[in-house]
Protein backbone atom coordinates (compact mmCIF):
# COMPACT_ATOMS: atom_id res chain seq x y z
CA UNK A 1 0.00 0.00 0.00
CA UNK A 2 1.72 3.24 -1.11
CA UNK A 3 2.19 5.91 1.38
CA UNK A 4 0.31 9.14 0.62
CA UNK A 5 1.92 12.60 1.09
CA UNK A 6 0.78 16.48 0.64
CA UNK A 7 3.05 18.39 -1.69
CA UNK A 8 2.74 21.71 -0.11
CA UNK A 9 5.56 23.30 -2.80
CA UNK A 10 6.49 21.26 -5.48
CA UNK A 11 10.26 22.77 -5.68
CA UNK A 12 10.82 21.22 -2.19
CA UNK A 13 10.81 17.37 -1.93
CA UNK A 14 9.49 15.98 1.62
CA UNK A 15 12.20 14.21 3.67
CA UNK A 16 10.36 10.92 2.26
CA UNK A 17 10.28 11.89 -1.21
CA UNK A 18 13.91 13.38 -1.19
CA UNK A 19 15.24 9.86 0.45
CA UNK A 20 12.88 7.98 -2.14
CA UNK A 21 14.73 9.89 -4.72
CA UNK A 22 18.07 9.16 -3.60
CA UNK A 23 18.01 5.19 -2.55
CA UNK A 24 20.10 2.83 -3.70
CA UNK A 25 19.05 0.03 -4.76
CA UNK A 26 16.16 1.06 -7.09
CA UNK A 27 12.85 -1.01 -5.93
CA UNK A 28 9.36 0.24 -5.55
CA UNK A 29 10.31 3.60 -8.01
CA UNK A 30 7.36 4.59 -9.03
CA UNK A 31 5.06 7.30 -7.35
CA UNK A 32 1.59 8.73 -8.02
CA UNK A 33 1.41 12.48 -8.58
CA UNK A 34 -2.38 13.65 -8.37
CA UNK A 35 -3.79 17.29 -8.61
CA UNK A 36 -0.76 19.15 -9.83
CA UNK A 37 -1.25 21.68 -12.41
CA UNK A 38 1.10 21.70 -15.39
CA UNK A 39 3.43 23.90 -14.13
CA UNK A 40 3.78 22.82 -10.41
CA UNK A 41 4.03 19.02 -12.08
CA UNK A 42 6.92 20.21 -14.23
CA UNK A 43 8.76 21.98 -11.03
CA UNK A 44 8.19 18.96 -9.50
CA UNK A 45 9.29 15.94 -11.60
CA UNK A 46 12.42 18.85 -12.24
CA UNK A 47 12.88 19.12 -8.91
CA UNK A 48 13.08 15.28 -8.63
CA UNK A 49 15.29 14.28 -11.50
CA UNK A 50 17.76 16.95 -9.74
CA UNK A 51 17.89 15.06 -6.58
CA UNK A 52 18.09 11.83 -8.04
CA UNK A 53 20.51 13.11 -10.23
CA UNK A 54 19.20 11.59 -13.05
CA UNK A 55 18.07 12.07 -16.72
CA UNK A 56 14.31 13.31 -17.18
CA UNK A 57 12.21 11.80 -19.86
CA UNK A 58 8.97 13.14 -20.05
CA UNK A 59 5.71 11.40 -21.97
CA UNK A 60 2.31 12.45 -22.86
CA UNK A 61 0.96 9.13 -21.83
CA UNK A 62 -2.31 9.62 -23.39
CA UNK A 63 -0.54 9.97 -26.77
CA UNK A 64 0.88 5.94 -26.55
CA UNK A 65 -2.78 4.93 -26.90
CA UNK A 66 -2.48 3.66 -30.32
CA UNK A 67 -6.67 1.83 -30.50
CA UNK A 68 -4.63 -1.44 -30.72
CA UNK A 69 -3.89 -3.24 -28.14
CA UNK A 70 -0.41 -4.22 -29.87
CA UNK A 71 0.27 -1.00 -31.22
CA UNK A 72 -0.30 0.58 -27.65
CA UNK A 73 1.92 -1.96 -26.19
CA UNK A 74 4.24 -1.55 -29.12
CA UNK A 75 4.43 1.95 -28.10
CA UNK A 76 5.15 1.88 -24.49
CA UNK A 77 7.97 -0.40 -25.59
CA UNK A 78 9.61 2.04 -27.23
CA UNK A 79 9.18 4.45 -24.46
CA UNK A 80 10.75 1.85 -22.19
CA UNK A 81 13.43 1.12 -24.23
CA UNK A 82 14.73 4.18 -25.09
CA UNK A 83 14.62 5.33 -21.55
CA UNK A 84 15.89 1.69 -20.10
CA UNK A 85 19.55 2.38 -21.40
CA UNK A 86 20.53 4.43 -18.70
CA UNK A 87 18.75 5.14 -15.01
CA UNK A 88 16.16 8.03 -15.41
CA UNK A 89 12.95 9.97 -14.23
CA UNK A 90 10.32 9.09 -16.90
CA UNK A 91 7.03 10.87 -16.43
CA UNK A 92 3.67 10.04 -17.64
CA UNK A 93 1.64 13.02 -18.04
CA UNK A 94 -2.04 12.74 -18.42
CA UNK A 95 -2.82 9.23 -17.14
CA UNK A 96 -6.36 9.92 -16.55
CA UNK A 97 -6.60 10.03 -20.56
CA UNK A 98 -4.73 6.58 -21.27
CA UNK A 99 -7.01 4.73 -18.71
CA UNK A 100 -9.89 5.93 -19.64
CA UNK A 101 -9.46 5.05 -23.28
CA UNK A 102 -7.91 1.40 -22.54
CA UNK A 103 -11.32 1.16 -20.43
CA UNK A 104 -13.68 2.64 -23.54
CA UNK A 105 -11.30 0.20 -25.93
CA UNK A 106 -12.95 -2.69 -27.88
CA UNK A 107 -10.87 -5.34 -27.13
CA UNK A 108 -12.50 -8.52 -28.18
CA UNK A 109 -10.40 -8.36 -31.58
CA UNK A 110 -7.50 -8.64 -29.45
CA UNK A 111 -8.45 -10.70 -26.77
CA UNK A 112 -8.46 -13.68 -28.98
CA UNK A 113 -4.37 -13.07 -28.74
CA UNK A 114 -4.34 -13.99 -25.15
CA UNK A 115 -2.45 -10.95 -24.55
CA UNK A 116 -1.73 -8.37 -21.32
CA UNK A 117 -4.51 -5.47 -21.61
CA UNK A 118 -2.24 -2.27 -22.23
CA UNK A 119 -2.43 -0.98 -18.89
CA UNK A 120 -1.61 -4.32 -17.22
CA UNK A 121 1.62 -4.33 -19.70
CA UNK A 122 2.30 -0.66 -18.68
CA UNK A 123 2.39 -1.24 -14.86
CA UNK A 124 4.61 -4.49 -15.61
CA UNK A 125 6.86 -2.37 -17.57
CA UNK A 126 6.88 0.10 -14.71
CA UNK A 127 7.29 -2.12 -11.91
CA UNK A 128 10.72 -3.89 -14.30
CA UNK A 129 11.96 0.15 -14.75
CA UNK A 130 15.39 0.39 -13.03
CA UNK A 131 14.79 4.33 -12.71
CA UNK A 132 12.16 6.45 -11.11
CA UNK A 133 8.63 6.77 -12.63
CA UNK A 134 6.08 9.43 -11.65
CA UNK A 135 2.87 8.76 -13.72
CA UNK A 136 0.26 12.32 -12.88
CA UNK A 137 -2.90 12.14 -12.76
CA UNK A 138 -5.41 15.48 -12.89
CA UNK A 139 -8.05 13.46 -10.10
CA UNK A 140 -7.79 11.09 -8.19
CA UNK A 141 -8.88 7.81 -10.41
CA UNK A 142 -5.95 5.58 -10.07
CA UNK A 143 -5.99 2.22 -10.81
CA UNK A 144 -5.64 -0.20 -7.66
CA UNK A 145 -3.02 -2.14 -9.58
CA UNK A 146 -1.16 0.81 -10.25
CA UNK A 147 -1.42 1.95 -6.83
CA UNK A 148 -0.40 -1.14 -5.18
CA UNK A 149 2.99 -0.67 -7.70
CA UNK A 150 3.94 2.78 -6.37
CA UNK A 151 5.23 3.64 -3.31
CA UNK A 152 4.04 7.08 -2.71
CA UNK A 153 0.94 8.62 -3.85
CA UNK A 154 1.65 12.78 -3.38
CA UNK A 155 -1.26 14.41 -3.60
CA UNK A 156 -0.78 18.51 -5.14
Amino acid sequence: MPQTLRLADPSRLPDALHAFATETPRSNRALILVGADDQARQVFVGTLAAASDLQLHQVDLSELHAGEMSGTQGNIREVFDASGESPSVLCFHRADTFFARVAQTDREEDREYDELSEDDYLIDRIAAFAGLVVIAFDQNLIPKRLADEAAYIVQA
